[in-house]
């Protein structure tokens, strides 16, 4: 029986005139429906929930037994080893076939795939990370379209030579740009997984095309914050424009601050951002869960329009706190403090390492606040945030300590590799901006100390390789990338320092503290060793009674 698909076209159209031609919004075209097969009869019909997770899709549907049961995850390995496909139709009308792009837009496929429209090859993805951008226009049809996405097995990738990387032959991981806890932890089987996330198709004739937008705070003085306002075009054509940004209160009240200017193409940088001083008067500050002042919130409505024109054809808002936060890394009588500080004032942080994981759950953020956090460290062998993980942060006070997502082993740094993680890094960065939550950006989490500490040196024929490559990824390119895009957040490029076995571990910035459980110590030891800021720590849980008996 064929498969019945069910496509939402949003019809919230706005139609404008620009040199006398009519232009409209992007049309959203949501494929939510689809099929989930492999090559060995695996087939699953209307899949609507769990695409980001395979394994959770198939356990949803009855097909496997939980995976974390027993020794199911070596009973489980064919899921790893097939070919996974994901196929949808959406319907184009004669109105979207006359309209200058048509767009696929493809957010988190997890990892290696190829794209099919109609049965033709449109493009590839290797990032999980990455949202990708298809033109094709070329490739679709009056009526109904096919829409296919072939993911292939991550092993397949696997199987290369670790010298000519550098990097280490245990790890191969690292060539693939997808959670790093998939390939196996201490707390997690080897459940490789894939999936899709958001993809959609978008058809539109605008000359300019906005995809990024933020208000970050540069300073706070004399009852006066200074903001940056940054907007990025993925295509603007050479005309003149007028930009227009109205503050809003918590409550959507204007207030008397914004912007008004024109400009065109020769006013954007090489990346095609503009960007802009915002001063707002009498500013009400963003706090952290149990600091004295609320969790203050701004609203601000964009609007771009052709230079004299009477209607917009960018409309936009942009949430947004006002606060400072700094890291303070000063020498002292002990060694080098490492504590933050929020709107002038030092914050004890309390809080807790998290995973973020294909279907995140924001009711656990509910009880990160009731256990009295005001902090939570993303750590680095997971995943970017969701847009509403961050946006509950914000409005609950959570601060934020985002590692990329690189953690324990050496990464390469080749061409292709760098090109990749580029983009990567520049998509996620530009996302998260506008975020006043977002306390800290972390380069890795324990590679620094991996090489260190851990007999990696010695695992490795060429030394000078392998720390030039760390250098061009952690103290190169990701810092250059901040300091273009989020300028005012502090940046360190490894967590920790130094390994906890070591003496400055407790003395000079902050320590994963191992102790209690990978060496044996008992509870007590952590009233003794104290470190400046203990970032990681924990000990194993007990077992479920079922695992006892």
């Amino acid at each position: 029986m064929k498969q019945k698909v069910l496509v939402l076209l949003i019809l919230s159209i706005s139609l404008l005139s620009c040199n006398n031609n009519s232009l409209e919004k992007p049309i959203r075209i949501d494929t939510s429906h689809w099929q989930v097969s492999n090559s060995n009869g695996v087939i699953m019909d209307s899949c609507v929930e769990n695409l980001n997770d395979i394994y959770t899709l198939l356990y949803s549907k009855g097909l496997i037994p939980h995976p974390f049961i027993e020794d199911n995850e070596l009973r489980l390995s064919w899921v790893d080893s097939s070919t996974w496909t994901y196929a949808t139709s959406f319907h184009i009308a004669q109105s979207d076939l006359e309209k200058n792009s048509i767009k696929l837009r493809a957010a988190n496929i997890d990892t290696y795939s190829k794209v099919y429209i109609n049965n033709e090859l449109i493009g590839n993805t290797n990032n999980e990370f990455i949202t990708y951008s298809f033109d094709i226009k070329p490739f679709v049809q009056l009526g109904d379209n096919a829409l296919r996405i072939e993911i292939e097995p991550a092993l397949n990738y696997l199987n290369y030579n670790s010298d000519d990387y550098s990097t280490l032959e245990s790890e191969k991981r690292v060539i693939s740009r997808k959670a790093q806890y998939r390939y196996g932890w201490d707390w997690h089987p080897e459940l490789l997984s894939l999936g899709i996330g958001d993809v959609y198709v978008e058809a539109y004739n605008s000359p300019i095309y906005l995809y990024y937008k933020s208000i970050q705070t540069k300073s706070i003085d004399n009852e006066k914050a200074k903001m940056i306002l940054s907007v990025g075009f993925e295509e603007i054509d050479s005309q003149d424009y007028n930009l227009k940004l109205i503050v809003l209160d918590k409550d959507g009240r204007k207030t008397r601050d914004g912007l008004s200017f024109s400009f065109n193409k020769n006013d954007l940088d090489d990346n095609l951002i503009l960007s802009n001083s915002l001063i707002i008067n009498k500013p009400k500050l963003w706090h952290p869960i149990g600091m004295d002042g609320e969790q203050y919130l701004y609203n601000a409505e964009l609007e771009i329009r052709e230079k004299n024109g009477d209607k917009p054809f960018v409309k936009e808002s942009i949430r947004f706190g006002i606060r400072t936060i700094d890291l303070v890394q000063e020498k002292d009588s002990i060694g080098q403090s490492f504590y933050f500080r929020v709107n002038g004032k030092p914050i004890f942080a309390k809080g807790s390492n998290y995973i973020i994981r294909e279907n995140q759950d924001i009711e656990e953020l509910k009880l990160a606040v009731e256990a009295n956090m005001n902090m939570l460290r993303i750590w680095g062998g997971s995943r970017y945030g969701s847009d509403e993980f961050y946006n509950y942060c914000d409005s609950v006070g959570l601060l934020v300590w985002q590692d990329f997502p690189f953690a324990c082993a050496l990464y390469p740094a080749d061409s292709i590799f760098l090109q990749s993680i580029e983009k990567e890094f520049k998509q996620n960065i530009k996302r998260l901006a506008s975020h006043p939550s977002l306390a800290l950006w972390c380069g890795n989490n324990e590679n620094w100390e991996g090489w260190m500490n851990w007999g990696w040196k010695s695992e490795i024929r060429d030394s000078a390789k392998a720390v030039e490559n760390y250098r061009k990824v952690f103290q190169g390119l990701i810092p250059s990338v901040l300091a273009e895009i989020m300028p005012y957040t502090d940046y360190i490029h490894t967590s920790p320092l130094h390994g906890w076995g070591r003496e400055e571990s407790r003395t000079d910035g902050d320590s994963h503290y191992w102790g209690v459980w990978w060496a044996d110590s008992c509870f007590e030891v952590y009233t003794r060793k104290i470190p400046r800021f203990m970032s990681e720590y924990g000990f194993q849980s007990p077992p479920t009674l079922k695992t006892i008996d």
